[in-house]
This record gives C-alpha cells, sequence and structure tokens, in this order.
C-alpha cells in the first residue's frame, strides 16, 4: 500500500471516530507509519480494562517544558465525551 493510501485510511478512520481529524493526527500523516501506530494504538486501548475516560487519562501527555494544546486537545475532547 502507498503512503498516501495509508494515510487516507489513517485520517478516515480517526474522523469516523472524532467526527474530525485534529491537526495533531494531520501532522502524524506526513508518516503514514506513524499515523497507523497511532491508529492501532487507539485499538489496542479501546480492547483494555480501563473505562474510556481511564484511556483517555492515561493518553495525555507528562509534563513536558513547552506543552503544546495539539496533543492535550484530542484527549480532552474524547475525555469528556467518555464522562
Amino acid at each position: 500500500m502507498r503512503a498516501e493510501e495509508v494515510r487516507d485510511e489513517v485520517f478516515a478512520t480517526v474522523e469516523a471516530s472524532f467526527g474530525f481529524v485534529p491537526n495533531v493526527v494531520r501532522e502524524m500523516g506526513k508518516s503514514p507509519a506513524v499515523a497507523r501506530v497511532y491508529v492501532e494504538g487507539q485499538e489496542a486501548m479501546a480492547g483494555a480494562s480501563l473505562t474510556a475516560l481511564e484511556q483517555q487519562a492515561g493518553q495525555l501527555p507528562g509534563p513536558v517544558p513547552n506543552p503544546c494544546g495539539s496533543c492535550e486537545a484530542p484527549r480532552r475532547t474524547a475525555g469528556t465525551a467518555a464522562g
């Protein structure tokens, strides 16, 4: 599968889940392998014994010197939706 096809497949999967493609995923799409790992990680978390809210909290980035909203915004949105 070509890199563009992988990227498009990942974007379609993410859009089906979130209703849009977050900017952080668009950035990952520059390397379709990275974007695919992200989606596969999401699928693995869905099978975890954690609640939806715990899954989202576990994916929040830890303290960093220069935090960016691109990483936190999708988790915050999904966490709010999860309760």
